[in-house]
Formats: C-alpha cells, structure tokens, sequence
C-alpha cells in the first residue's frame, strides 16, 4: 500500500515537528514565543495521538513510536548572551519549526489527494494540514510583531540618548 508509506512518512513527520517545538522551548526565552512554541508542541502531539489512534484501529503498522527529545540546560553564559544575539536565535528557533510545518503540509496534501485513505483518516489529516496553516501564518505574524516591537524599541533607546 503505497498510502500506508505516506501516511508512516506524515507520522513521522510529525514527530520531528512536535520534537523541534518542544527543543525549541527549552531556547526561547521570549515569553511570547515560549507561548506559542509550548501550544504547538501540544497541538502536535495531540494529532499524533489521533494518528496513531487511527492506524491501530485501521491495522496499519506503527514505524516509529517516539523521537527522543533532548533538553537544554541553559547555563549562566548561555543567559549573559547579548540581547541583539539571542532574540535573532529565538526568531529563528521559531522559524525553523514553522519551516518543519510547511514541509509536512505538503506530505499532509499528498495523502489528502490518495484516493484510497480511509475517511477517519482523511478527516484527521484535513483538519490537521488546515490547522497547520493557520498557526503557520500565526507564527509569521508573531515573528514580525516581536521584530516590529523590538526596533520601536531600539528606536527609543536612541531618541533617548540622543537627547541626553
């Protein structure tokens, strides 16, 4: 069944992504990205639990059961790091997520086009692609409301000293 290696391929898939949000919040320390990655990986993994749900219900083998998600002990260096420095790498610890995201939407699509997926899990993928592009687009839209506010305030620091 060539839908059966898709379908593992999204699995696993999905995996990587619940895996890379969840390394991701132990970075972040902006509390908005910190919010938004923790409500991902939840999101994530409950997808992955409807997934594997479904393919035990449906018979279809499991090729992968867990990633082994690392965590990150920031020691005091890692938090002494410039401002400038660790809001780029936290921007990009996000965008790297939603980047995992976008290329799963696509293999999402692929089974979404298999004519012979089972409805239950047709009905999952749908609604777990269309919930990808949204919160896709929400990621987008945090990166550039945290980039926006962050040059304000650079913007500030300078009027402020140049008034001095």
């Amino acid at each position: 069944m060539k839908y059966n290696e898709e379908l593992q391929v999204v699995l696993k898939s999905m995996f990587i992504a619940e895996r890379k949000y969840f390394e991701a919040t132990q970075k972040v320390q902006v509390l908005d990205f910190l919010r938004f990655l923790n409500h991902q990986n939840i999101i994530r993994n409950s997808y992955i639990n409807r997934l594997v749900e479904v393919f035990e219900r449906k018979n279809i083998g499991l090729n992968i059961f867990e990633i082994e998600k690392r965590k990150y002990a920031l020691d005091s260096n890692d938090r002494n790091v410039g401002w400038d420095i660790e809001k780029y790498d936290q921007k990009g610890s996000v965008k790297e997520c939603l980047e995992q995201d976008q290329e799963l939407i696509k293999q999402c699509t692929n089974c979404i086009n298999n004519i012979d997926i089972s409805l239950e899990i047709l009905e999952i993928l749908t609604e777990m692609c269309t919930a990808l592009i949204f919160y896709n687009i929400d990621g987008q839209n945090l990166i550039k409301e945290h980039t926006k506010k962050y040059y304000d305030q650079q913007s500030l620091v300078k009027r402020a000293k140049s008034m001095v």
